[in-house]
């Protein structure tokens, strides 16, 4: 936490803009020109409205002024927006592959769990870019000394302590961080503040012991956070769709349009078969419209297009992943093909098929039912490589449970970038409670 988002990323974005210790760039040419670092500090702000709350808080003009970004700021800045936004920004473009290899150490640090062979190749990444850092920016010249900072010699280090203490999320400091600020905002003394704190973090102690021993952690939590895994009287579940909660806005009688009639025919079709014109005449005329959806589990919440605002505070939050699969034979063999796909929800329609003989054993269910928009993304996947649109397609129509969760995404040079989250990386997830004892519950 403290040698990466505090200090070395820092450091470089110092090195970038020209005001690291009064060094210039001596025999290379790192420095981003100054109107150019204005443009990517434009998209850094312009880019929260396309980045869902749960993601990150909002991040301001990092070319006007960075000093309230934390940790967790930095983080996000570097890993998902930063070889976008600096893409093509560099007079030479070694240093934007020098600023992905780091993202690549970064994302490896913050796998939930790491091998020992995953270790050895960390080791030897980090050792080659700290070597490139040396060559680049302290240029092996006594006078630029400064540039050769103790958080860059201390990555180092990084792969041996992960043989000794294991992840990063073990050891990191954003717990005793967040465990220090709950005890300064309780600090109300002026005259004995030591006093004050030492009761704090004596009277804290009392209520963990009693939590602890009477397993009273419900009666004892000072915390007003939700318990997500109950129902609201506004939510609704229907069968088969246990990890998908609908939430309002809704209308109960929606007659879809001939155009999103005729996607549900040719959905249905691939479940059921038979011809359109059959299925369309006993498709159902009215169906309930939602369109907001919480995916149980620690999954996300997405809100479809349909019930966005024109506040320009609000998050979009439409944008999904969506996983889907079909068949198809390659030399004489039948094969599954799993694709994943990105797009934005736009609706969700609940289909209940009548009691009839076409609809075969479908008869009588209920659909939950997906429109989006998808992005044309060629079947990459973000959590892999760089995936980046242009462009949108015609609308289509899969079932509620293909979608897999929300994602974010950020405009460059008239492209979109996909931001998904979705991996093995290990998240800081705060708990005002600070009394939360179960260790098997997290999000």
């Amino acid at each position: 936490m403290h040698v990466f988002l505090e200090n070395v990323v820092p450091t470089l974005v110092k090195h970038w803009t020209g005001k690291f210790k009064g060094m210039d760039t001596g025999k290379e040419d790192y420095q981003i020109a100054d109107h150019i670092w204005a443009e990517v500090g434009e998209e850094t702000a312009a880019a929260i409205a396309n980045i869902p709350a749960a993601f990150v808080r909002v991040l301001g003009n990092i070319a006007d002024d960075h000093s309230s970004f934390t940790a967790e700021s930095w983080s996000f800045w570097i890993i998902y927006l930063a070889p976008t936004l600096l893409r093509n920004r560099f007079p030479n473009t070694k240093y934007h592959k020098h600023l992905c290899d780091l993202v690549w150490i970064l994302k490896k640090t913050l796998q939930f769990s790491i091998t020992h062979t995953e270790i050895d190749e960390l080791e030897k990444r980090i050792a080659n870019w700290v070597a490139k850092y040396e060559k680049y920016y302290y240029q092996y010249d006594e006078s630029r000394l400064p540039a050769c900072t103790l958080p860059v010699h201390g990555m180092l280090h990084v792969a041996n302590d992960l043989r000794q203490c294991g992840p990063v999320w073990t050891t990191w400091s954003f717990f005793l961080e967040r465990y220090c600020q709950k005890f300064k905002l309780a600090l109300k003394s002026r005259v004995q503040p030591w006093g004050n704190l030492n009761k704090e973090v004596l009277y804290t102690t009392y209520l963990q012991q009693v939590v602890l021993r009477y397993d009273v952690q419900d009666e004892v939590s000072l915390s007003n956070r939700r318990d997500w895994s109950q129902l609201t009287n506004y939510e609704t579940i229907f069968d088969d769709y246990q990890d998908y909660i609908l939430r309002p806005p809704r209308v109960i009688s929606y007659e879809p349009d001939g155009d999103e009639r005729l996607k549900v025919v040719l959905y249905i079709k691939q479940l059921v078969g038979g011809r359109r014109s059959v299925i369309l005449a006993h498709l159902p005329t009215v169906m309930s419209l939602w369109k907001k959806v919480r995916i149980q589990n620690g999954g996300d919440s997405i809100r479809a297009h349909s019930a966005a605002r024109s506040s320009k505070k609000q998050r979009n939050s439409s944008y999904i992943r969506y996983e889907l699969e079909y068949e198809e034979r390659v030399s004489g063999a039948l094969r599954v093909v799993h694709l994943v796909q990105y797009g934005r929800l736009e609706k969700i329609l609940v289909c209940t098929l009548p009691n009839h003989t076409q609809w075969e054993a479908m008869a009588g269910t209920t659909l939950l039912l997906a429109l989006i928009r998808p992005c044309q993304t060629m079947g990459k996947d973000a959590t892999q490589e760089e995936t980046r649109y242009s462009r949108t397609l015609a609308t289509i129509i899969t079932d509620l449970r293909n979608v897999k969760g929300v994602i974010g995404q950020i405009e460059s040079c008239g492209e979109w970038t996909i931001i998904d989250r979705r991996g093995d990386f290990a998240k800081p997830i705060f708990d005002n409670s600070g009394y939360n004892t179960d260790e098997s519950e997290g999000e």
